[in-house]
């Protein structure tokens, strides 16, 4: 799986479950500026490989498919953010509480598995205080989802036709 791949099934299954939230990719190449809604930024703290590269090559018609498979353990850091006000009803440790139930929740590790992602652990959340632009405190707080995912990549190579075995003097 592409990082993006990745990203895709995670934000869709946040979206699907998560009621007026917006989920994001943090840190692009863009300047987001702040949102005025509740926000959940997510992006890749590191990618590990680990076990073997398996290889394996399958005979078809003409050519040789050729198949390497690589299992990574891939650790996503999730941000909640919420401009709070007395007003809010959810706060940015609530709509992380959520984001984090529907990642290890039964249904929501179901459907990342069917895409190729397998849930392994989130962790404890996070809860560290900044100042935002008015100089007033607010919560930032954050968890890390580790999931064990394959990167595929196929090729193929013809099929030897003949072959000539000559033998000569050294």
């Amino acid at each position: 799986m592409t990082e993006n791949e990745i990203y895709k099934a995670i934000r869709s299954e946040l979206i699907a479950n998560l009621n007026k939230i917006e989920v994001k990719q943090a840190q692009q190449n863009t300047q987001q500026g702040i949102s005025f809604n509740p926000v959940i930024y997510m992006f890749f703290i590191s990618h590990y490989r680990y076990g073997y590269l398996q290889r394996l090559d399958f005979p078809e018609g003409d050519v040789i498919k050729h198949i390497e498979r690589q299992p990574y353990e891939t650790v996503l850091q999730f941000t909640g953010q919420v401009l709070e006000n007395p007003d809010t009803q959810l706060t940015s440790l609530d709509i992380l509480n959520d984001a984090a139930d529907i990642l290890q929740g039964d249904k929501g590790r179901l459907s990342l598995k069917e895409k190729g992602i397998k849930v392994l652990r989130i962790t404890d959340i996070r809860h560290v205080f900044t100042l935002d632009e008015q100089g007033r405190n607010q919560s930032t707080p954050s968890f890390d989802l580790t999931i064990q995912h394959e990167r595929v990549k196929e090729s193929t190579t013809p099929i030897t036709q003949s072959f000539e075995f000559k033998k000569y003097r050294v």
